[in-house]
């Protein structure tokens, strides 16, 4: 799998701060971490609704994403991935792995990402989460409203903020 999204970020990055821990998603073992976590994370959700996690799909989206990786203690510990267009900041993923969740590093990364997608050029902030999805209380309070909901899965929700 080819990160061909990291040139990218790391070009629109310059002058912009991010918590230390998090740096570009850069290798090949950073894209199947990635996968990993997205699957390890949301098969509960997808398996309610009889959906299946595709390791073809995401590799395919991935290619498309910036992305860092948050390290802890020397290792990967989570993700954060999206794709900005002139309007809209598109939040793709971002996951924790378990033993660092609880500690505030979701609303950092949350809040420096809304912070480097507001001075790039995004106006508009949005993400997609699953209406039972603990996240979906740290999206409400960042400021994120319920904009709508997919007709095809089930408490699929679409959520929106201004920047």
């Amino acid at each position: 799998m080819q990160p061909t999204h990291v040139a990218k970020f790391d070009a629109s990055l310059r002058g912009h701060s991010l918590p230390p821990e998090w740096r570009g998603a850069n290798s090949d073992e950073d894209a199947v971490y990635a996968r990993q976590l997205v699957e390890h994370t949301m098969t509960p959700y997808w398996a309610r609704r009889q959906m299946r996690f595709s390791g073809a799909m995401f590799a395919s989206y991935w290619r498309d994403y910036e992305a860092l990786i948050l390290e802890h203690a020397g290792r990967r510990s989570g993700i954060i991935a999206w794709q900005t267009d002139e309007v809209y900041a598109n939040l793709r993923e971002l996951h924790l792995d378990e033993q660092v969740r609880g500690q505030g590093r979701g609303a950092a990364i949350l809040n420096a990402w809304l912070s480097f997608s507001r001075s790039v050029g995004a106006r508009r902030a949005r993400l997609r989460v699953f209406a039972e999805n603990p996240a979906r209380h740290l999206y409400q309070r960042a400021g994120f409203d319920v904009t709508g909901s997919d007709a095809r899965v089930q408490g699929l929700l679409t959520m929106e903020r201004r920047l």
